[in-house]
C-alpha cells in the first residue's frame, strides 16, 4: 500500500480471515488482501502451523534443501503452462535479472488481463523511444479463461510468467517461469530458506485446493452496475477522482478497497451480506440498477 491512501487507513491491530481490526475498533472487510497476497485469508491455519514446526527446527539459515523440486513439481501442476522454476530472494532481484538477461526494459503484464488496455504482441518490443522491452506475465489465482491459457500456451503472452503466490506477506520467494518457447538462463540464485520453501509449498498446497472448489464461491452476487468482474476480481469503472471518493467513504463504511484502481478489487472469500453490503448500496447509486 502506498501514497496518501496509506495515511488514511488506522493502525490495524489484528486480522482474522478477510476482516481488519484497526486499534480505533473499527472493523473493515478487505477487498484488497495485501494486493492479492492475502487471497487465501489473513490467518490461513495450515500455513501458520507449517511456520511454527519448521521454525522449531531451527532451519532458517539459507542451506541446501528438498524444497526446491518439490516447488517446481507443485508450479507446474498448477500451471500446467510453466516450464522451468527459478526461485528468488524478492521481486526487485528477480526482476532486475530478467532484464539483465534480455539486456531489455521489463513490462510486466498483470491480470486479469480483460482489465487493462493491453494488446496481444511479441514477447520483445520496443517502447516509444525504440528501448527493447521484455514481457512478463504476472499471474494471479483464478485470472485467465480458457482462450488466454492457449494464448500462453501459443507463446503469445511472452517467455517469463511470475505467479503470485498468496501468502499473507510479501517475503516468500518469488517464481520466475519460463513459457512455451521461452529461452531463459539466469545467475547462479541464492539459497532459499527451508522455512520459507515450506511456507510457499503449503501456499502453493492451499491455493490449489481452493480452485479446485471454487465452484461454491458466490462471485456472481458482485455483477453489479459499474463493476467489471473476472472470477473474484472486481473492477470499478470510474476516473481516480471518483475512485478517490469512494475508496474514503468505504473506508469509513468498514470496507477497504484496494489503494489505486489500477489494483483489482478482490472478493473476500469469506463474507455476510452485513459486511459488504455499504459497498453494494454505494455502487447502485452510482451507477444504478442496470
Amino acid at each position: 500500500m502506498n501514497g496518501d491512501k496509506k495515511k488514511t487507513i488506522p493502525c490495524i491491530r489484528s486480522a482474522r480471515g478477510y476482516r481488519l481490526y484497526g486499534q480505533d475498533g473499527q472493523r473493515y472487510i478487505d477487498f484488497y488482501q495485501n494486493d492479492g497476497y492475502a487471497m487465501n485469508g489473513h490467518r490461513p491455519a495450515e500455513v501458520l502451523q507449517a511456520l511454527k514446526s519448521s521454525a522449531a527446527r531451527g532451519v532458517w539459515a539459507e542451506y541446501p534443501s528438498r524444497w526446491q523440486g518439490k516447488i517446481e513439481s507443485l508450479l507446474t501442476r498448477l500451471l500446467p503452462f510453466v516450464g522451468k522454476v527459478y526461485l528468488y530472494p524478492n521481486m526487485e532481484m528477480a526482476l532486475s535479472d530478467v532484464a539483465d538477461f534480455f539486456h531489455a526494459r521489463v513490462d510486466v503484464e498483470d491480470t486479469p488481463l480483460g482489465f487493462y488496455d493491453q494488446e496481444e504482441g511479441r514477447t520483445e518490443t520496443a517502447d516509444e523511444a525504440g528501448n527493447k522491452k521484455v514481457r512478463v506475465l504476472r499471474w494471479r489465482p483464478f485470472s485467465l479463461d480458457e482462450k488466454q491459457e492457449k494464448e500462453v500456451l501459443a507463446g503469445k503472452r511472452g517467455q517469463l510468467c511470475i505467479p503470485l503466490i498468496p501468502f499473507p506477506g510479501k517475503f516468500l520467494p518469488v517464481p520466475v517461469c519460463s513459457l512455451p518457447g521461452g529461452a531463459f538462463s539466469p545467475r547462479e540464485l541464492p539459497e532459499i530458506s527451508p522455512v520459507l520453501g515450506r511456507l510457499m509449498i503449503k501456499s502453493i498446497l492451499q491455493t490449489m485446493k481452493r480452485i479446485e472448489g471454487c465452484a461454491s464461491e458466490n462471485w456472481d452476487d458482485f455483477d453489479l452496475p459499474g463493476v467489471e468482474r473476472v472470477g473474484p476480481y472486481i473492477r470499478i469503472r470510474t476516473d481516480q477522482k471518483g475512485y478517490n471518493e469512494l475508496f474514503s467513504h468505504m473506508l469509513g463504511e468498514g470496507v477497504l478497497l484496494p489503494p489505486s484502481r489500477h489494483i483489482p478489487a478482490i472478493i473476500p472469500g469469506e463474507y455476510n451480506e452485513g459486511d459488504v453490503l455499504p459497498l453494494k448500496r454505494a455502487l447502485r447509486r452510482l451507477y444504478g440498477n442496470s
